[in-house]
Protein backbone atom coordinates (compact mmCIF):
# COMPACT_ATOMS: atom_id res chain seq x y z
CA UNK A 1 0.00 0.00 0.00
CA UNK A 2 1.13 3.74 -0.66
CA UNK A 3 3.62 5.42 -2.87
CA UNK A 4 6.73 3.52 -3.82
CA UNK A 5 9.80 5.91 -5.16
CA UNK A 6 12.77 4.86 -5.94
CA UNK A 7 16.05 6.47 -5.26
CA UNK A 8 19.20 6.77 -7.12
CA UNK A 9 22.06 5.59 -4.53
CA UNK A 10 26.06 5.10 -5.35
CA UNK A 11 28.12 3.52 -2.47
CA UNK A 12 31.80 4.26 -1.99
CA UNK A 13 35.00 3.48 -0.09
CA UNK A 14 36.63 5.89 1.94
CA UNK A 15 39.61 6.22 -0.78
CA UNK A 16 36.32 6.98 -3.42
CA UNK A 17 36.50 4.19 -4.72
CA UNK A 18 32.65 3.00 -6.23
CA UNK A 19 31.12 -0.19 -4.83
CA UNK A 20 28.83 -2.12 -7.45
CA UNK A 21 27.70 -5.18 -5.72
CA UNK A 22 27.08 -6.13 -1.72
CA UNK A 23 29.16 -8.61 -1.57
CA UNK A 24 32.33 -6.29 -2.29
CA UNK A 25 31.36 -3.91 0.65
CA UNK A 26 34.76 -4.34 3.26
CA UNK A 27 34.63 -5.90 6.50
CA UNK A 28 35.36 -3.55 9.14
CA UNK A 29 35.39 -0.51 7.22
CA UNK A 30 33.41 2.69 6.39
CA UNK A 31 31.83 3.23 3.46
CA UNK A 32 29.71 6.56 2.49
CA UNK A 33 26.17 6.81 0.83
CA UNK A 34 25.54 9.01 -2.46
CA UNK A 35 22.16 10.04 -3.20
CA UNK A 36 21.18 11.49 -6.78
CA UNK A 37 23.57 14.14 -8.09
CA UNK A 38 25.63 14.15 -4.86
CA UNK A 39 29.27 14.56 -5.54
CA UNK A 40 31.88 12.88 -2.92
CA UNK A 41 34.92 14.37 -1.53
CA UNK A 42 37.11 12.91 0.80
CA UNK A 43 36.13 12.88 4.30
CA UNK A 44 38.89 15.22 6.21
CA UNK A 45 37.91 14.08 9.63
CA UNK A 46 41.68 13.20 10.79
CA UNK A 47 43.51 15.42 10.36
CA UNK A 48 47.05 13.80 9.56
CA UNK A 49 45.78 10.37 8.13
CA UNK A 50 47.39 9.23 5.03
CA UNK A 51 45.39 6.89 2.34
CA UNK A 52 45.56 5.78 -0.92
CA UNK A 53 43.99 6.67 -4.13
CA UNK A 54 44.14 4.69 -7.19
CA UNK A 55 44.56 6.55 -10.36
CA UNK A 56 43.38 4.63 -13.63
CA UNK A 57 44.03 6.47 -16.38
CA UNK A 58 47.62 6.47 -15.33
CA UNK A 59 47.68 2.50 -13.49
CA UNK A 60 48.72 3.41 -10.14
CA UNK A 61 48.33 5.33 -7.13
CA UNK A 62 48.78 7.91 -4.75
CA UNK A 63 49.23 8.92 -1.52
CA UNK A 64 46.94 11.65 0.14
CA UNK A 65 47.18 13.62 3.04
CA UNK A 66 44.54 15.44 5.46
CA UNK A 67 45.97 18.85 6.43
CA UNK A 68 42.92 20.46 7.37
CA UNK A 69 39.51 19.65 8.40
CA UNK A 70 38.34 23.52 8.16
CA UNK A 71 38.95 24.31 5.13
CA UNK A 72 39.16 20.82 3.97
CA UNK A 73 42.50 20.43 2.57
CA UNK A 74 44.47 17.23 0.77
CA UNK A 75 48.25 16.81 0.12
CA UNK A 76 49.00 14.62 -2.76
CA UNK A 77 52.77 13.90 -3.15
CA UNK A 78 54.03 12.67 -6.35
CA UNK A 79 50.85 13.58 -8.20
CA UNK A 80 53.39 14.96 -11.16
CA UNK A 81 56.74 13.99 -12.20
CA UNK A 82 59.39 16.51 -12.59
CA UNK A 83 59.48 15.97 -16.71
CA UNK A 84 55.68 16.80 -16.77
CA UNK A 85 55.93 19.55 -14.94
CA UNK A 86 58.60 21.38 -16.70
CA UNK A 87 56.54 20.16 -19.90
CA UNK A 88 53.54 22.58 -18.36
CA UNK A 89 56.10 25.29 -17.90
CA UNK A 90 57.38 25.21 -20.98
CA UNK A 91 54.07 25.36 -22.69
CA UNK A 92 52.75 27.99 -20.78
CA UNK A 93 55.40 30.33 -21.19
CA UNK A 94 54.55 32.16 -24.63
CA UNK A 95 51.18 32.78 -23.46
CA UNK A 96 51.72 34.38 -19.80
CA UNK A 97 50.24 37.48 -19.53
CA UNK A 98 49.71 39.90 -16.51
CA UNK A 99 46.87 37.83 -14.40
CA UNK A 100 43.99 39.88 -13.83
CA UNK A 101 40.40 39.53 -11.79
CA UNK A 102 36.54 39.05 -12.55
CA UNK A 103 34.71 42.31 -11.29
CA UNK A 104 31.00 41.62 -10.63
CA UNK A 105 30.06 44.83 -9.78
CA UNK A 106 31.09 45.73 -13.39
CA UNK A 107 29.45 42.75 -15.15
CA UNK A 108 32.02 40.13 -15.03
CA UNK A 109 34.79 42.30 -16.49
CA UNK A 110 38.25 40.93 -16.34
CA UNK A 111 41.06 43.77 -15.36
CA UNK A 112 44.29 44.09 -13.81
CA UNK A 113 44.42 44.55 -9.85
CA UNK A 114 47.08 45.37 -7.52
CA UNK A 115 45.32 42.64 -5.22
CA UNK A 116 46.71 39.89 -7.93
CA UNK A 117 50.45 40.95 -9.69
CA UNK A 118 51.15 37.80 -11.20
CA UNK A 119 51.50 36.47 -14.46
CA UNK A 120 48.49 33.53 -16.46
CA UNK A 121 48.66 31.62 -19.23
CA UNK A 122 45.72 29.70 -20.21
CA UNK A 123 46.53 26.32 -21.16
CA UNK A 124 44.52 24.06 -23.98
CA UNK A 125 45.13 20.38 -25.20
CA UNK A 126 46.52 22.17 -28.54
CA UNK A 127 48.92 24.06 -26.37
CA UNK A 128 50.17 20.79 -24.73
CA UNK A 129 49.23 17.21 -25.41
CA UNK A 130 49.40 16.76 -21.26
CA UNK A 131 46.67 18.40 -20.67
CA UNK A 132 44.15 15.90 -21.66
CA UNK A 133 46.27 13.35 -19.68
CA UNK A 134 46.28 15.75 -16.52
CA UNK A 135 42.74 16.25 -16.67
CA UNK A 136 42.07 12.80 -16.69
CA UNK A 137 44.26 12.01 -13.71
CA UNK A 138 42.59 14.70 -11.75
CA UNK A 139 39.15 13.31 -12.48
CA UNK A 140 40.32 9.95 -10.84
CA UNK A 141 41.54 12.13 -8.03
CA UNK A 142 38.63 14.17 -7.27
CA UNK A 143 35.70 12.15 -8.79
CA UNK A 144 34.18 14.87 -10.39
CA UNK A 145 33.84 14.43 -14.30
CA UNK A 146 36.56 16.44 -16.46
CA UNK A 147 34.29 17.81 -18.24
CA UNK A 148 33.76 19.93 -15.57
CA UNK A 149 37.22 21.25 -15.35
CA UNK A 150 37.70 24.82 -16.32
CA UNK A 151 41.07 25.40 -18.81
CA UNK A 152 44.16 24.73 -17.18
CA UNK A 153 45.80 27.56 -15.49
CA UNK A 154 49.55 28.05 -15.27
CA UNK A 155 50.50 30.86 -12.86
CA UNK A 156 54.55 32.09 -12.28
CA UNK A 157 55.34 34.19 -9.25
CA UNK A 158 58.68 36.50 -9.34
CA UNK A 159 59.76 37.89 -6.00
CA UNK A 160 57.73 39.96 -4.55
CA UNK A 161 54.11 39.29 -6.55
CA UNK A 162 51.38 37.69 -4.95
CA UNK A 163 47.48 37.12 -4.75
CA UNK A 164 45.90 38.53 -1.77
CA UNK A 165 43.09 36.91 0.25
CA UNK A 166 40.22 35.91 -1.60
CA UNK A 167 37.97 33.26 -2.46
CA UNK A 168 38.00 30.65 -4.97
CA UNK A 169 33.97 29.91 -5.81
CA UNK A 170 31.71 33.26 -5.97
CA UNK A 171 29.98 33.92 -3.03
CA UNK A 172 27.58 36.64 -4.77
CA UNK A 173 26.06 36.32 -8.10
CA UNK A 174 24.68 39.33 -8.63
CA UNK A 175 22.52 38.18 -11.53
CA UNK A 176 25.19 37.30 -13.55
CA UNK A 177 23.57 34.14 -15.72
CA UNK A 178 26.35 31.77 -15.81
CA UNK A 179 26.72 31.80 -12.12
CA UNK A 180 23.24 31.80 -11.72
CA UNK A 181 23.45 28.32 -13.56
CA UNK A 182 25.76 26.55 -11.21
CA UNK A 183 29.17 27.16 -13.16
CA UNK A 184 30.88 27.68 -9.94
CA UNK A 185 33.94 26.02 -8.13
CA UNK A 186 33.64 22.92 -6.47
CA UNK A 187 37.26 22.21 -5.52
CA UNK A 188 40.39 23.60 -6.88
CA UNK A 189 43.47 21.66 -7.26
CA UNK A 190 46.82 23.11 -7.07
CA UNK A 191 49.81 21.64 -8.90
CA UNK A 192 53.51 22.94 -7.12
CA UNK A 193 55.13 22.70 -10.74
CA UNK A 194 58.40 23.96 -8.77
CA UNK A 195 60.49 24.59 -5.27
CA UNK A 196 62.53 27.03 -4.10
CA UNK A 197 64.39 28.15 -1.33
CA UNK A 198 61.98 30.16 0.63
CA UNK A 199 58.74 31.74 0.06
CA UNK A 200 56.26 31.15 -2.70
CA UNK A 201 53.31 29.92 0.40
CA UNK A 202 50.07 29.08 -0.05
CA UNK A 203 48.05 30.58 3.10
CA UNK A 204 44.78 29.41 4.18
CA UNK A 205 43.90 31.33 7.11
Amino acid sequence: AGDWEAAVVSIVTREGSEIEFVNDLPENRKVFVLCGTESYFFPTDVVGEVFKVQLPHSTREVDVKVLSNTPQLLQVDNFLSPEECDQIINSAKPGMKRSTVEVLDEGGKTKEHVDRTSTTSWLYDKDCPFVKTLHERVEDLVKVPKSYAETLQVLHYAPGQLYKVHHDYITVYNDQPRYAEGHNRMITVFFYLTTVEEGGETIFP
